[in-house]
């Protein structure tokens, strides 16, 4: 992830005079400013600190998408697709999710099981960043990995 911070100082002297109706005033500013550009990558994490698989690399064939982690989400932007990126951590678009600490469903398209989540991180809907994490409850409906169906 990528954004830009601009810092600024700005300071301003003003000095005048009145008497009676006379007056006079002069005034000084300076602005100094600096744009930042700031990158971080995301690592998710389960809360009790196990990374969580994003790549599949573990697997034959990694990097590839595994269409068993494909996922529909249904939340107050409507309905929209996911993809669950480790065991019960579903990635899924802002513009879908709203706001972080939204709660929402995740299924599995033409399967069933379904769970709800609560959005832990939020970016801006429509912009660069358009995206949201969810972790998905412990629901015993609901499974990691969909089976293909061949």
């Amino acid at each position: 992830m990528e954004f830009e911070v601009e810092l600024r100082a700005d300071a301003k002297a003003k000095a005048g005079f009145k008497v009676w109706a006379v007056g006079a005033e002069t005034e000084a500013g300076l602005s100094r400013g600096r744009t930042h550009r700031v990158s971080f990558t995301l690592t998710p994490k389960l809360p009790e600190g196990t990374e969580v698989l994003v790549d599949g690399s573990d697997r034959a064939g990694g990097g590839v998408m595994d269409e068993g982690r494909l996922a529909g989400v249904s939340a107050q932007g409507g309905p929209g697709s996911g993809y669950v990126v480790g065991g019960r951590l579903a990635l899924t678009s802002a513009r879908v999710t709203g706001l972080g600490g939204t709660r929402v469903k995740v299924f599995h398209p033409g399967g069933d099981g379904e769970a709800g989540g609560t959005v832990v991180w939020c970016g801006t809907p429509g912009g660069r960043d358009d995206a949201a994490l969810i972790p998905l409850d412990d629901d015993p409906c609901w499974r990691s990995e969909r089976r293909s169906r061949r």
